[in-house]
């Protein structure tokens, strides 16, 4: 196992991206589907799913390494990030979407996606720095 993978803060913003973008893919899904007819909006709760993979140190993505110079991908299997919304519709088709909420959402989810991207970058151009200055 590589020093890199055992790295707290790029595991965690990894984690975190991993689990933003399953979150984009929902509110992507639910916005899709704002006017069928009794659709069921999905949620994911971000603190839940992080605390999740965190204690199971796992992911659902699927690292390839496209390059022989790529890290080993890290992680393993096994959380379950989406949950129907528990909800009940005013609405007369019975559909569950909020189109507003989940726009707001998206708007979240964008500055968290960048702060944690941001995190891993800093910390990526920390280790290439010691790299380069070290003997």
């Amino acid at each position: 196992m590589s020093w890199i993978e055992n790295d707290p803060t790029i595991h965690l913003g990894r984690t975190a991206l991993v689990i933003e973008s399953e979150r984009l893919k929902i509110i992507g899904s639910n916005l899709a589907n704002a006017q069928v007819p009794k659709f069921r909006a999905l949620k994911c709760d971000f603190n839940e799913a992080l605390e999740q993979t965190l204690k199971t140190k796992s992911s659902d993505v699927e690292l390839v390494a496209t390059n022989p110079r790529h890290f080993k991908a890290m992680g393993s299997k096994g959380v379950k990030l989406p949950t129907e919304e528990e909800e009940v519709s005013h609405r007369v088709d019975q559909n569950t979407v909020d189109v507003e909420r989940e726009l707001a959402e998206l708007s979240k989810l964008q500055v968290r996606y960048r702060a944690s991207l941001s995190a891993v970058a800093h910390r990526v151009r920390l280790i290439k720095l010691a790299m380069e200055r070290s003997p």
